[in-house]
């Protein structure tokens, strides 16, 4: 199933030789935002981990306050804490 999905940026991870990364797949429902034909949003709560080879190319890139929303969600979703101990 071909389906547009965020890769999730984490430099070091993303170029290493791991044959796998994680992306969190689109959905068509709202805002066009990263130059994408349709409109999309981030699904946070089906964050994944995907085998390289099935990633075919790259659609757009995400602005950073588009990428702190997904870091928001991210750490709602993986109920992760700031380094004070509390949610963001």
């Amino acid at each position: 199933m071909r389906r547009p999905a965020l890769i999730v940026p984490h430099i070091r991870l993303n170029a290493s030789k791991l044959a796998t990364v994680l992306v969190i797949p689109l959905t068509t429902n709202v805002r066009r935002t990263a130059g994408l034909p349709r409109e999309s949003v981030v699904n946070v709560s089906q964050l994944a981990c995907v085998d390289r080879m099935l990633l075919e190319s790259l659609q757009g890139t995400v602005p950073a306050r588009i990428m702190n929303l997904v870091d928001d969600g991210l750490r709602l979703i993986l109920d992760l804490q700031n380094s004070s101990g509390t949610l963001q």
